[in-house]
């Protein structure tokens, strides 16, 4: 590729993010929570900006499924890169449709638990939490690496697995309760994190593992940014560390924690090369890769019909595209490629409905603002969900944030005896991007749902 070329897109990517991580930065600073539009932005930065910077820059890429961009034509790169660019800006576009007129910064509200509930969260709840931390400990005992085990307990449960991830589901939902802040709240906020994460390890998803700390760094915590960043290098570096214990002989046993490093930004973080793929594999209108075009959002959509009851319903967007990377039936595979949401809109609709359909995202990061307005415990599942679906195809936003945010919201229904507010924002307004200093793991299901 022209180096010159490269420069020039590295300084209009730059140019055009950077707001977007002022606006962040600035309003965690001030101790609100960004809007939904801001936290996608920092997914769009996290997983496609990354591997683009970095491989711009000379870093090496390798993964058998998707090209380096240095073998890619001037004109895919030049084509990816403005697509990625203009992504953030067209998300808050979408959801500026929803602002109202004259809209004012909205509080940072917390969930007060009613006397009752409070005496009875610890009982019924904790328990619960013990027993599935508890079976994930003896489903990973004397085990060399979760790789070993991780098959067997899958095929086993099926798609119940998501049990396991009720701790996790609870503690995001705890930690944007007022109850959470007193002494008592502290230490059952704890035991939950605790079991959120002893719970899902033999799942062998090393997002599930280092979820429950983000959630509680950024939710729970007035976020002090260099904390924040540090948090961030800590959890990188753990991901590197721990390789071989999640992956077993998939990697080198004693791998190198910078060989590390490049694998989690490769293959766990980079989408840049994911989609350059899949804009290959996309016909301007329609598809060719899923049976029909939009049969991805289908399977999204009936994510929790049995198969049995719904046969028709098909297969997630990155089951047929693992299947077109890998030569594998679609039918008999237990594993996912990370798909974005950029990579799945053109890989069910054709190039030419990328920038509706991201409006269209934007429209519906809008509308889950409203909701977490009316759900205080519904913010984290929301803007988790918001960051992941760089990483993350519509079924594995479903399952996991989706179930996250559903159930907060019941919850909340059953235990909230009123909503107390207290300084920060749930959603910025997009008027805030009228000047632009004040703008602002893998990636798949665990096991493909059968």
């Amino acid at each position: 590729m022209n180096s010159w070329l490269s420069i020039v897109l590295l300084l209009l990517l730059a140019c055009c993010h950077v707001p977007f991580v002022v606006h962040f930065i600035r309003t965690l600073r001030e101790g609100y929570i960004p809007g939904s539009c801001s936290f996608a932005a920092m997914g769009i930065v996290l997983y496609y900006d990354l591997g683009i910077v970095f491989q711009l820059l000379g870093v090496p890429y390798q993964n058998p499924f998707f090209p380096a961009l240095r073998d890619c034509t001037d004109e895919e790169v030049a084509v990816l890169i403005l697509l990625v660019i203009a992504a953030p800006y067209l998300l808050w576009l979408g959801a500026g449709l929803l602002r109202r007129r004259n809209d004012e910064l909205h509080r940072d509200a917390r969930v007060e638990m009613s006397v009752t509930a409070q005496r009875l969260f610890p009982l019924v709840f904790l328990p619960l939490c013990l027993a599935l931390a508890g079976f994930g400990a003896y489903a990973i005992w004397g085990a060399q690496s979760i790789a070993e085990i991780k098959p067997m307990w899958v095929s086993f449960f099926g798609s119940s697995y998501i049990v396991f991830l009720f701790p996790m589901f609870l503690l995001a939902f705890f930690v944007r309760t007022s109850f959470a802040k007193r002494r008592s709240g502290q230490v059952i906020l704890y035991v939950i994190l605790a079991c959120a994460v002893v719970a899902t390890l033999f799942l062998g998803q090393r997002t599930m593992t280092l979820l429950p700390f983000l959630i509680l760094a950024i939710f729970h915590y007035r976020v002090r940014i260099l904390r924040l960043a540090l948090a961030a290098v800590v959890l990188i570096t753990i991901s590197a560390a721990t390789l071989s214990f999640y992956k077993g002989y998939a990697v080198q046993e004693n791998l190198e924690l910078g060989d590390g490093l490049l694998q989690v930004l490769n293959n766990d973080v980079t989408r840049a090369n994911v989609l350059a793929r899949a804009l290959r594999e996309s016909r301007e209108i329609g598809t060719h890769v899923l049976p029909f075009a939009g049969q991805g959002y289908v399977h999204s959509a009936t994510l929790y019909i049995p198969r049995k009851l719904l046969p028709e319903k098909g297969y997630s967007t990155t089951a047929y595209f693992t299947g077109l990377s890998t030569g594998e039936d679609v039918e008999y595979l237990g594993w996912g490629l990370g798909v974005g949401f950029l990579e799945q809109i053109s890989l069910n609709f054709g190039f030419w409905f990328l920038v509706p359909t991201i409006l269209l995202y934007g429209l519906g990061l809008g509308s889950l603002d409203r909701v977490s307005e009316s759900f205080p415990a519904a913010v984290v599942g929301i803007r988790l969900g918001a960051v992941w679906m760089s990483g993350y195809d519509a079924s594995s936003l479903v399952l996991y944030f989706g179930s996250m945010t559903i159930f907060a919201m019941l919850l909340e229904s059953f235990v909230a005896s009123r909503t107390s507010v207290t300084h920060g924002n749930l959603a910025m307004s997009p008027s805030t991007l009228s000047s632009p200093t004040s703008l602002l793991p893998d990636g798949s299901p665990l096991a493909l749902e059968r």
